[in-house]
């Protein structure tokens, strides 16, 4: 068990030293390189927009995972040699993948609204079931069952409300993150990589 103990400390101590350098304006630098940039777009574009595809997307999201939520961050993403057009293309496909994941999550808090109202209205309705039947005598079984119904109404409420809601905030708030982040484009000749 103290071994154990030891692990976990000397793995905290290192995610806690392991921290994303600055750039000149105070943003964490997220590196991330990219053998070849034409497969950071998708095939696909919806509304005839570009968009990075969901192994890039999924790229950026495990390397922005452990960044400051407070902070902006920096982008810079190691590639074989593109023109500025390019750069251009590949910096808007980011932003509009993002803004459609923000856009998503936009819906399922209204949806969370939408759901917790129902659900609290079947708590309040249970409720003041039990309460009448418990004025009536009904049989004692029957009531124990709507009391719990009650309550499991009124504990998904809590639910829906101060934790999952407060998640899908929490992921937009990531996504608005990466939709105003500085996007730079690196030569791997000039990193010295590969």
């Amino acid at each position: 068990m103290k071994d154990l103990q030891k692990r976990f400390k000397k793995i905290r101590q290192t995610v806690k030293d392991d921290k994303f350098d600055l750039d000149d304006e105070g943003r964490e630098i997220v590196d991330i390189t990219i053998s070849d940039s034409e497969n950071l777009l998708s095939i696909y574009n919806p509304d005839g927009k570009k968009i990075i595809s969901t192994e890039m997307a999924n790229v950026i999201d495990n390397s922005t995972k452990s960044t400051s939520i407070n902070k902006d961050i920096h982008l810079r993403f190691s590639c074989n040699s593109n023109s500025s057009e390019k750069e251009d293309i590949y910096k808007q496909a980011i932003k509009n993948y993002y803004l459609n994941e923000f856009a998503d999550k936009e819906r399922r808090l209204h949806n969370n609204f939408l759901i917790t109202i129902f659900v609290f209205v079947m708590a309040v309705l249970f409720l003041t079931l039990f309460f009448i039947l418990e004025k009536v005598n009904c049989p004692w079984y029957l009531n124990y069952f709507i009391e719990i119904v009650a309550w499991v109404f009124a504990w998904e409420t809590v639910d829906l409300i101060f934790f999952q809601r407060q998640l899908i905030r929490y992921e937009q708030r990531k996504d608005l993150q990466i939709i105003y982040a500085h996007i730079t484009f690196l030569e791997i000749e000039k990193q010295g990589k590969f």
